[in-house]
């Protein structure tokens, strides 16, 4: 506030010199903090620059922040001085004040006989005529105060928004204010397409305007081939002032389709099978290639967990991967999951229309979970996307232009499915141009085990559990057990163990009863009595841990139970273990 006479100086100048021209007077405007001349006329004029202003009638207002009238100085106030003229006929001083805060001082004086004669004479005039000029000061001075403000609190608001990640348009009254992010998207590409963006954005505003209600929309343009859809949020704050969000497909694709979570999915893929090394080994080769790929095996085998390895080890894997189960959505709904549709393509549709999951894919990889329960009529207009790379909304007569990888996975026999026309031919390979089989659990025995280790460490953090691992006999019946399921089944069967165990080993009595109890489990274990037949289907670690326990077995089977401490001794030798070790074997 110290220096704001000063930034209306422009204003000030014009205001004493058109007041002096009317009234034949002497006006000056002096700042208080600090005292200086700002403006002022005649003899004022050429003292702009005066330095001394102790015990002057300024000095004198700014201190008593009251008005002072002198008509004859010397007899008045013989005490005071002026430094700008010898003496003053008359003078009238006027304090600028904002509530008690003396600002500055308007002064209007008389240096002749003619001037103090019309001062003299006029002399109420003239001080009301001060007032309201130094209170139209202050309300300059208000203002500028305020527009100053509201300039501040503006680049304030601009700095805040720019760091919100939504693109933000304000419409006021005809006015436009954007943030940084809302301007990029309406400038990407390096097309400069704003003004032709704000048109159809004002036109979804009159559109809506009748509703006056909140409401969600889009922009779907292609500018010098230049895929363009721009999704609008419309915000009514009162008359004629609309808040729209703004957003791309490719933000809504970032924000709905991270692969954040997926820092690596090669280390969820837990195996030591030669057939599922040789899978991964494969991926790698040929997964920066745009080939279609199709992921056949049972349910439970991981075939999704297949599909992300291959989107994340390509160069496509900053982008979307978008799944969809082919079977988990009815067939009256499928097709606009995939597809989407346009506003009003049919009863019940969406008034802003939908974006179906293939456009949301767009220039990443498209999972098609279940491929082998997708209707016929749908697999012809799949068959067109992967030729044409376009996709048509349903009621849309514009086609979209896409890039997109596709992955499809089924559990069902694609190839039997075909010999019977239960599946389109040239759908099938299309699809299959590089096939991948995922082998059931029961033919890889070896990652059983492994498995089983890294789901108990799994649950452990995730219950806050101590569970140290599986016992012998328990890893004996997994080994043996077919898992239908998988490794689904698996993780399933050591989450259930898990929910009833603290501490120690997951024993056979923890197991699910159709696991523990299953009749076909403890074949090919002890083929005779003082004989072990090494099973090929199980480890190495698993059948040395089962050659122990027959040895052991064989040799207790010898001494009569309970089991003397002499026995015990005998056994020990003969193991050459100690005590503690073989009560730890036989528990």
């Amino acid at each position: 506030m110290e220096k704001i006479l000063f930034e209306l100086k422009p204003f000030l100048d014009t205001l004493v010199s058109s007041f002096s021209a009317v009234l034949n007077l002497e006006f000056t405007i002096i700042n208080s903090k600090p005292i200086s001349r700002i403006s002022g006329t005649g003899v004022y004029e050429s003292a702009l620059n005066q330095k001394e202003w102790k015990n002057t009638y300024t000095d004198y207002v700014i201190t008593t922040k009251e008005r002072l009238i002198v008509i004859e100085p010397e007899k008045t106030y013989p005490k005071i001085i002026d430094k700008v003229s010898e003496s003053y006929y008359s003078i009238i001083l006027e304090p600028i004040k904002i509530n008690d805060d003396v600002l500055g001082v308007l002064v209007i004086a008389s240096f002749d006989e003619v001037q103090q004669k019309f001062l003299i004479s006029n002399q109420d005039k003239l001080v009301k005529y001060l007032k309201n000029i130094s209170e139209l000061i202050t309300s300059k001075i208000l203002e500028s105060k305020l527009r100053k403000e509201i300039f501040e609190s503006n680049e304030n608001l601009k700095e805040i928004i720019n760091y919100v990640n939504e693109g933000i348009l304000l419409f006021n009254k005809g006015t436009i204010v954007t943030n940084s992010i809302a301007e990029s998207i309406l400038c990407s590409n390096k097309v400069n397409i704003y003004n032709n963006l704000i048109v159809k954005i004002k036109q979804k505003i009159d559109e809506s305007l009748e509703h006056r209600s909140d409401m969600e929309s889009k922009i779907i343009e292609e500018y010098n081939d230049i895929y363009f859809m721009l999704f609008l949020e419309l915000k009514f704050l009162g008359e004629n002032k609309v808040l729209v969000l703004i957003n791309t497909l490719e933000k809504i694709q970032t924000q709905n389709f991270s692969n954040s979570q997926q820092n690596n999915t090669f280390e969820t893929i837990i195996t030591q099978d030669e057939k599922m090394l040789d899978l991964k080994n494969k991926i790698n080769t040929f997964s920066n290639n745009d080939s279609n790929v199709l992921i056949q095996g049972e349910t439970g085998t991981g075939k999704e967990l297949f599909a992300r390895a291959v989107h994340d080890s390509s160069y496509r894997n900053k982008k979307p991967f978008v799944a969809i189960n082919c079977a988990s959505i009815p067939e009256s709904l499928l097709e606009s999951e995939l597809f989407g549709y346009h506003s009003g393509a049919f009863t019940g549709a969406s008034k802003t229309g939908k974006v179906g999951k293939i456009v949301l894919a767009n220039n990443g990889t498209l999972f098609l979970d279940e491929i082998g329960d997708m209707p016929l009529y749908l697999q012809a207009k799949l068959l067109r996307v992967l030729n044409d790379s376009y996709v048509e909304p349903i009621g849309s007569e514009k086609p979209i232009k896409v890039n997109i990888r596709i992955i499809s996975a089924t559990n069902k026999n694609l190839t039997a499915m075909v010999e019977n026309n239960e599946f389109r031919s040239d759908l099938f390979f299309r699809l299959n141009v590089i096939p991948m089989y995922i082998p059931p659990l029961r033919e890889r025995k070896k990652d059983i085990q492994l498995l089983a280790s890294y789901f108990i460490k799994k649950y452990n953090t995730k219950f806050n559990k101590n569970v140290r691992g599986i016992d012998i006999d328990t890893l004996e019946i997994l080994d043996n057990y077919s898992w239908p399921g998988n490794v689904r089944e698996l993780e399933n069967t050591i989450e259930y163990a898990m929910n009833f165990k603290e501490k120690g080993n997951i024993f056979p009595e923890d197991l699910p009863k159709r696991i523990s109890e299953d009749k076909t489990l403890r074949k090919n274990t002890f083929k005779a009595k003082n004989t072990y037949t090494y099973n090929n289907e199980l480890t190495l670690k698993t059948n040395m841990n089962l050659y122990e326990k027959f040895v052991i077995q064989e040799q207790l089977d010898k001494y009569p139970k309970p089991l003397s401490n002499k026995n015990l001794m005998t056994l020990c030798n003969n193991f050459n273990i100690s005590p503690a070790t073989l009560y730890r074997k036989l528990k």
